[in-house]
């Protein structure tokens, strides 16, 4: 085994911007460095220091709260820099559109692995699985009782104030009781739960093209994992819409639906219609690039072991976790 996030330190993160920032435009750009926040609380942060309204910032991507992080945002005005120890801000240029998220190419990675048993492998692609930091707790089976109507189910599961609050004054109104979170926490319930079947349809395609077949059980389901290459496609994010253009994946999506008990009719949430969820693409594989490991060293946090450095750049919405978790298979 190994232990990742033992210090914000351990885990460092910088953003590759898609495009080049200018001296002049309606949008200044800034330098976010962050250390133990979210992305969203370190912007709530800059907006309550700078003065502006949350709504004119903007942002390509979200960031580990547990490492020190580095991306841009817009800010429709020029506001003072900042530097503190946990956040600090810096002016960088201009642009004539403000960032949305997606607005990235990619992420640089430099992670310090501890308490190893062993070195990792090189490798140059990883399964483009969604890691556990994407289902939580409970977010998945609260996603899933959500897409079968069940929202006493779902209600019960969920651990926030405005819910708990809610029933004990209406016990019966789990639907009303949903609706109290704010709508970005409701659709990332339902986003879980794609996101936890795009993992089950990329793990039977791997395993049916592939000859050779590395399985873990990391927690939500169970991950396939290959060291030789098979082509790289685009899996779909299932929707109650979606095309399918390759019948591997449309024959696997159909027998996972069946053991889910759910049709793609119930993908149209007729309670909650804002938050049927809508398709989308994620490429099967992630190419690693610009990978190098250090050699090991003395783990301080770890007595008598050992701790190394592992770097490497992925492109957007690849987590380095699940590249690590296949370094060390």
């Amino acid at each position: 085994m190994y232990t990742l996030k033992q210090t914000p330190e351990d885990f460092i993160v910088e953003e590759i911007p898609n495009r080049k920032f200018h001296g002049n435009g309606l949008y200044s750009i800034y330098l976010l460095k962050k250390r133990g926040y979210t992305t969203e609380k370190a912007i709530q942060t800059v907006c309550r220091k700078s003065g502006v309204h949350r709504k004119d910032v903007g942002y390509a991507g979200n960031k580990d709260k547990n490492a020190i992080t580095s991306q841009y945002i817009s800010v429709k005005k020029k506001i003072h820099d900042i530097d503190e120890r946990e956040i600090s801000l810096k002016f960088t240029g201009c642009s004539d559109e403000p960032l949305s998220l997606g607005d990235l190419a990619g992420n640089r990675f430099s992670i310090i692995t501890r308490n190893i048993e062993k070195l990792p492998k090189k490798i140059d692609f990883v399964e483009n699985y969604f890691d556990s930091q994407r289902f939580s707790k409970n977010n998945v089976d609260v996603g899933r009782a959500i897409i079968k109507g069940d929202f006493k189910k779902a209600a019960e599961a969920i651990e926030h104030d405005s819910v708990k609050e809610h029933l004990k004054m209406h016990p019966n109104d789990h639907v009303g009781a949903f609706k109290t979170l704010p709508y970005k926490i409701q659709t990332i319930y339902i986003n879980s739960y794609q996101s936890y079947l795009w993992n089950m349809a990329a793990k039977e395609y791997i395993k049916k093209k592939s000859k050779k077949y590395i399985s873990i059980d990391f927690g939500f389901g169970e991950l396939g994992f290959i060291d030789q290459r098979i082509e790289n496609m685009s899996i779909p994010l299932i929707s109650f819409d979606t095309e399918f253009t390759d019948s591997v994946i449309e024959r696997t999506y159909s027998g996972l639906l069946e053991k889910e008990s759910i049709s793609s009719r119930d993908l149209i949430l007729r309670k909650t219609p804002d938050l049927t969820p809508t398709g989308g693409k994620r490429e099967l594989f992630a190419e690693i690039k610009d990978l190098t490991i250090g050699s090991p060293e003395d783990d301080e946090l770890n007595k008598d072991k050992k701790k190394i450095q592992i770097c490497f750049c992925l492109p957007k919405a690849s987590y380095a976790t699940m590249a690590v978790k296949k370094m060390f298979l």
